[in-house]
Order: structure tokens, then sequence, then C-alpha cells
């Protein structure tokens, strides 16, 4: 009855606190500190994922878990190679100079509003019915739709992207002759 009891509390603990406060509670109560846990069992961990890597589990649940987590990272990984890709493409676009080219193109443009201006000062009043009557003309903008482009997000140079290489330890070998 306890044991159900402490389930319970704990449930309620979890998921009806503020995130905040549960790190206080977690932290005053020592217990539940998970990166104190991971780096205590982190060999295990390690070894069990190269095992299930293989395809060997050692259970269901753990089978279950370790291919949503799998599944999960691939995900990841695929959005963040799209990303690239993506970036690839604008990185040949030079933003200053058309910022520039921009800026200096509004400055003509007042230039000439303003000679503009100064030449035709006098402006005729048009009386006409135009004033009286509402005129209803729907916007129609112009959509632009992109192209659909596709990535080939399972290239070789992909399979080994970001992962930091180790160096070899070499063994002290003695060679007799």
């Amino acid at each position: 009855m306890n044991n159900k009891n402490d389930y319970i509390n704990n449930l309620s603990i979890e998921y009806l606190i503020n995130p905040n406060q549960l790190e206080k509670i977690y932290s005053k109560n020592g217990d539940n500190n998970i990166s104190t846990q991971i780096e205590f069992y982190s060999r295990r961990i390690n070894n069990i994922t190269k095992e299930m890597i293989k395809g060997k589990y050692q259970s269901e649940s753990l089978k279950q878990v370790f291919l949503q987590y799998v599944s999960s990272l691939i995900y990841h990984f695929k959005n963040v190679d799209k990303k690239d890709f993506i970036q690839e493409q604008y990185n040949s676009l030079n933003s200053e100079d058309d910022i520039m080219c921009s800026k200096n193109k509004i400055d003509e443009t007042n230039d000439l509003l303003g000679e503009n201006e100064v030449i035709i000062s006098k402006k005729e009043k048009k009386y006409n019915l135009d004033k009286f009557v509402k005129i209803k003309n729907p916007l129609q903008s112009k959509e632009i739709i992109p192209d659909l482009k596709v990535y080939d997000l399972t290239s070789p140079e992909l399979k080994n992207k970001g992962v930091k290489v180790k160096k070899k330890k070499l063994q002290n070998k003695v060679i007799i002759n």
C-alpha cells in the first residue's frame, strides 16, 4: 500500500508542480539527479547502446524506447542536413551590396519626387463623383509559390557529418629480429 502511495505522490509531483519548483525539490532530496546517475552508469549505457545498434536487445521495452530514440535522432539529423543545404544556396548572396543598392535607388527616387513637386507645384482640383462613391476593389496580390526542392539526405558524406574522429591509440610493439 505504501508503495502505491509513493508512486501516486511521485506522479503528482512530476506532472502538477512547476518545473522550477520541481528542480528545487529534487535538489533538496538529493536523489533523482539525472546528471550524476548518467555519469555513474555511463559505461553500461554505452555498452547497451552499442549492443542495441547491432540488434541485440535485452528486453522488448528497451527495444521500443531505443527505436523511438533512434527515430528522433534520424529526424533531427535530416532537419540539420536540410537546413545546411538551404543555407548553402543563400551563402552566395552578398546582402551588404544588395542593401546599399536598394538604399541608393530609394535616395534617387526621393530626389526625383522632390524635383517633380517643385516643377508641378500647382495642383488642380478635380470635381467628380469619385469623392462620393465608394469603390470596392479586392486587392489581387500575385502569390509567389516557391519551387519544390528535393534534397538527397542519404548521400555518403552525410553519414559521418558532425562525428568527432577519435585518434587511434598506438600500441607499443617490440620487434625482435
